[in-house]
């Protein structure tokens, strides 16, 4: 089925609830009969007959295939430039890999969760990642359709991309996302337009603009007003915009005013029909694999859809016109830049080969983009069936690798540490700032022991140069023109003769012992090279190496682990030495782009990272005037860190405390301007904070008064203690004035039968020696009287 043929909208027959399981939406994604019964309109039965001379198309019947041979024939697209590989002097090459500047990611989708190995299957806590990745929103989907069905995790990811047309494709695919009351097959559709397709149908263009359009034109305006009231200086601010779905998908972008103007211009420039053959054809010959390669190593039939995909950059089935496509695809084609470098190289690299390849049932059994497009608007249907159980909140980001400690603590208020951290290849282009960058930012094994930070290595297994290494890379290149081993021999038999320049009729050969070379062997000799991945330590001398790499001594709290998330090399063609693949799998390794040996490593963070600390080694790997930048932008870490942790404590003090609750309840209601306000009314950020302070310098006092009386009680004390021992030294010895204090303080307590020895204040005593001296001379005087 066509999703161009159904309504997309919530209010037409088939409503969302038809397509929320995913078998159904599956039983939907037929491919259609290739056939044209006339220039303008496609046969739309159900394709079942592969042709068996291409396997690119299929159509639905014998005599469809019949009526449509010539028009096939003709639809083949020529090769063409670029034609040769320029190897100079005829040196053999450390290894066969083609690899060019490439617009897209150059490694696959992966599942950062892995709930089964880590967290467990039933895991229902909540769990943040943080990735770094070119596009890195394929990892999601690809995460969430991968999780147990038993897993009901909260997912709250953080997307950073660092391309304004990665940025596009994120946003405005997480616009198409969030709509949770169209169709989903339509939905996918649009999705993977979004992701591969150059051009746009007017069907595409016409359901983006009729849902997300005016949503942008809003976004747009608000933000303009926003900053119309910033000067030039504040335009460095970031501002934060809410979209989405609530208990669906919702997400924030988070991004200063440049880039938002770049992010929205791109949308809503005017869209021109024009032609991109040109432009096309000249990002080919710059990045494109040359064609006596692609003819060395790719198939006829993948050598037809590398054409075709070159000329038109439609990510549709082969069988399928591209006529329709005319409106450019706005995450492409950018205002006074044209297209992005090396966009023409094939996108199959974003997500796994063995997926795509292994995709079925799908008739036409080598239509390579026809199962891509086939296998991504599954997965975004899955995906989307899994929003429906568990929503999902994802932020946006667009600020440097080296910012990420400063800008994530400044614009998300609560205190952010990642369950996983996807870093991708930014290990192999500055490895230490990577750690930098996001050991602040991992959670400590003391809180969740399955936290961990991914990185990407794609050079271990070519840039090693020690003596070893080169004396295993001599002996390979022996074998290119002798005999070695009978796999080999069978596969792949010298083309040429030893003395020979080398040329691309080595490449078979060539590829077959990269493939069958000691990946791990080569990988550790460089992965334990202190003078590849030795890092210096503030206060040594740059030049000079430590004596052990990273991978040895961690950073910044950082050390490496074992793997338990991914594998450990992602794109091998098998796991084992006794493995024997067949020539086509060598095949369809070999022209799969992007296949250099994929590295992942795993690691952990065993303590904190103090800001001081962070700051320091910033200073020393970027420079005092990166440091003094980060601090203009983001304060000082220090002071925020230390406020934070006060409010953090303060609100862990008022739990539980019934008093506290309900004066909490009454300051937030004063706060508000609202007496009538319930206890425990929320409060807007700035009214919480200034309440939560208030609160603070209340509890101080109150320990301040507490402290006080209890020095007061103390001196109390001792002094009284010193009074009693000064009248038991006064008191002793002296009997007779024991008893007759003790019959003076019996006579002035009305109890004659006190004991004589008990003790008597100072006031009492005085008193009594007067009442005494007085009844003495009272007797004294009625004696002399009588």
């Amino acid at each position: 089925m066509d999703p161009k043929d159904a309504d997309y909208d919530a209010d037409s027959s088939q409503a969302e609830d038809s397509y929320s399981k995913g078998e159904e939406c599956e039983s939907r994604l037929d491919l259609c009969c290739a056939a044209w019964r006339t220039p303008e309109q496609q046969c739309e039965n159900t394709a079942i007959i592969s042709c068996k001379k291409c396997r690119l198309v299929a159509y639905c019947s014998n005599e469809c295939m019949a009526n449509d041979l010539k028009d096939h024939h003709a639809s083949r697209i020529p090769p063409w430039y670029p034609r040769r590989t320029k190897y100079e002097d005829g040196e053999v090459p450390d290894h066969p890999l083609w690899e060019s500047t490439t617009f897209w990611a150059n490694y696959p989708a992966t599942d950062v969760l892995n709930l089964a190995k880590n967290e467990g299957s039933e895991y229902n806590g909540c769990l943040r990642l943080l990735l770094l990745g070119p596009f890195a929103l394929r990892h999601v989907i690809y995460s969430v359709v991968a999780m147990p069905e038993t897993a009901n995790p909260s997912l709250d990811v953080t997307l950073r991309e660092n391309s304004i047309c990665h940025l596009v494709r994120t946003f405005l695919s997480l616009l198409i996302l969030s709509l949770d009351t169209v169709n989903s097959l339509a939905a996918a559709e649009i999705v993977v337009d979004v992701w591969y397709s150059a051009k746009w149908s007017d069907w595409t263009y016409s359901f983006i603009e009729k849902h997300v359009g005016q949503k942008i034109r809003n976004l747009y305006q608000e933000i303009q007003a926003w900053y119309k009231v910033k000067d030039e200086s504040e335009r460095k601010l970031c501002y934060t915009a809410s979209l989405g779905t609530p208990d669906y998908l919702t997400f924030d972008v988070c991004l200063d005013w440049h880039t938002w103007t770049d992010l929205l211009d791109c949308y809503l420039q005017e869209p021109e029909l024009r032609s991109m053959v040109g432009p096309r054809a000249k990002d080919v010959i710059k990045w494109g694999e040359p064609l006596d390669r692609v003819f060395r190593t790719f198939s006829s039939s993948r050598t037809a859809a590398l054409m075709k995909w070159r000329l038109d950059g439609i990510m549709q089935p082969h069988g399928e016109s591209a006529s329709g496509y005319t409106i450019p695809n706005p995450a492409f084609y950018l205002l006074g830049t044209g297209l992005p470098e090396g966009i023409t190289n094939e996108p199959l690299s974003e997500w796994p080969m063995k997926e795509i390849l292994g995709y079925g049932p799908y008739p036409a059994e080598d239509d390579v983009y026809g199962k891509m497009n086939f296998y991504l608007r599954r997965m975004v249907i899955f995906f989307r069936a899994r929003l429906k159980k568990k929503p999902i909140t994802a932020h946006v980001i667009a600020c440097g690798l080296k910012d990420l400690p400063g800008h994530i603590p400044m614009y998300y208020k609560d205190s952010r540490l990642y369950d996983r951290i996807e870093v991708g290849n930014w290990f192999d282009i500055y490895a230490q700032l990577c750690f930098l960058a996001c050991a602040p930012l991992l959670r400590n094994v003391g809180e969740n022991p399955y936290a961990t930070m991914l990185t990407l290595c794609r050079q271990s297994v070519i840039q090693v140069k020690d003596e070893e290494a080169e004396k295993q890379l001599e002996l390979e290149k022996q074998y290119l023109y002798g005999p070695a081993f009978p796999l080999l021999e069978k596969l792949a038999p010298p083309r040429q003769a030893a003395g020979e320049p080398y040329s691309t009729a080595l490449l078979p050969r060539h590829m077959i012992l990269f493939i069958y070379r000691n990946w791990s062997w080569f990988s550790c000799r460089s992965l334990f090279n202190p003078k590849i991945y030795g890092f210096t330590l503030p206060g040594e001398k740059k030049p000079q190496h430590p004596r052990a790499p990273v991978t040895v001594t961690g950073y910044l709290g950082a050390q490496m682990k074992q793997n338990t998330v991914v594998d450990g090399w992602g794109n091998t063609l098998w796991h084992s030495e006794d493995g024997k693949p067949t020539m086509e799998e060598l095949m369809r390794w070999a022209s799969w782009p992007a296949g250099k040996p994929q590295c992942w490593l795993e690691w952990r963070k065993v303590r904190d990272v103090t800001a001081g600390e962070f700051l320091e080694h910033l200073e020393w790997v970027q420079g005092t005037q990166t440091l003094r930048i980060f601090k203009t932008l983001y304060g000082d870490l220090g002071a925020r860190e230390e406020e934070k942790k006060r409010e953090e404590e303060n609100g862990e003090r008022n739990v539980g405390d019934e008093e506290k609750n309900e004066r909490k309840g009454e300051d937030e209601a004063a706060v508000n301007g609202d007496k009538s306000a319930p206890e425990g009314m929320p409060l807007n950020p700035l009214a919480k904070k200034m309440l939560m302070r208030l609160n603070f310098a209340m509890e101080a006092a109150r320990q301040q008064d507490k402290a006080a009386l209890e020095e007061e009680k103390a001196a109390r004390e001792e002094e009284k203690a010193t009074r009693e021992e000064e009248q038991a030294e006064r008191n002793g010895g002296d009997e007779e004035k024991d008893e007759r204090n003790g019959e003076d303080e019996a006579a002035v307590n009305g109890d004659e039968s006190v004991p004589r020895r008990m003790p008597m204040n100072t006031l009492s005593k005085e008193t009594l020696m007067r009442l005494s001296m007085e009844m003495k001379s009272s007797r004294e005087d009625e004696h002399g009287s009588t």
